[in-house]
């Protein structure tokens, strides 16, 4: 991963959060008496020390990768289906099998697996590892794939974002309720819009992660319709999945 990767991947959701947060915070400041001020009088005293805005920067690093951890931890989890957009390639791989240009066997037994058995996850390997395999091979996979892995660490990105913007959220209501007084029609300002910033991100996130599916479903089944006219067979992939229940 060079560095324009990582700082995609790690920094910015990280900077995004710790801007919103005093955004958030800030905002909230102004309806409030001087002496309830925390986040401002803080800022305040801050503002003379030099190695405050590093610190913070170095700090986004390590909020950045936590997003990311929590990111991918839930990405991958089937009942985050409803809330969390990802991408999926299993119709993909079912039609490609249906079309006789892909067979899927288990590894251990060489067992054919059916479509109705691959999971989200076995589409994403598959794709993934021929995808690389045949890299080299065929033209439409090499020149797909700068522009695939830039998206990705874009939609990435926007997916640490996004839970970052809720973790803001979360920080907000925190600091309301730690102001003594939660029933004040003023916080309705702040909660707005983090709210919007929250829904924003979504929306980019989403729009990213069809982005990128298109595209490597596009190319994908392009390249196996040229593998099976080059080769005259099915394209063949095994699945190492003798332990799980299908």
């Amino acid at each position: 991963m060079n560095e324009a990767r990582r700082f995609l991947r790690y920094i910015v959701p990280g900077l995004v959060f710790l801007i919103e947060v005093a955004l958030y915070l800030l905002i909230s400041d102004y309806f409030l008496c001087e002496t309830q001020k925390s986040f401002t009088n803080f800022m305040k005293n801050k503002s003379k020390d030099i190695a405050f805005p590093i610190t913070l920067f170095v700090a986004s690093g390590g909020i950045g990768f936590l997003l990311g951890v929590v990111y991918h931890t839930l990405y991958w989890r089937e009942w985050t289906i409803k809330i969390l957009p990802r991408a999926d390639h299993t119709q993909l791989i079912e039609r490609a099998i249906d079309r006789k240009w892909l067979e899927i066997y288990e590894h251990k037994n060489k067992d054919f697996i059916p479509t109705n058995a691959i999971t989200r996850s076995d589409a994403f390997c598959i794709v993934t590892a021929f995808w690389h395999e045949h890299l080299k091979e065929f033209n439409k996979i090499e020149s797909a794939n700068p522009r695939v892995v830039s998206l990705t660490d874009i939609m990435h990105g926007l997916g640490a974002t996004y839970f970052g913007s809720i973790f803001a959220l979360i920080v907000l209501i925190i600091y309301i309720i730690l102001s003594g007084d939660i029933f004040r029609w003023y916080w309705i300002f702040p909660g707005v819009i983090a709210l919007f910033f929250a829904l924003f991100h979504l929306h980019n996130f989403d729009n990213t992660v069809k982005q990128v599916q298109e595209i490597v479903d596009m190319v994908f089944i392009d390249v196996l319709r040229e593998y099976n006219l080059k080769y005259r067979e099915p394209a063949k992939k095994y699945l190492g999945l003798s332990d799980r229940k299908r």
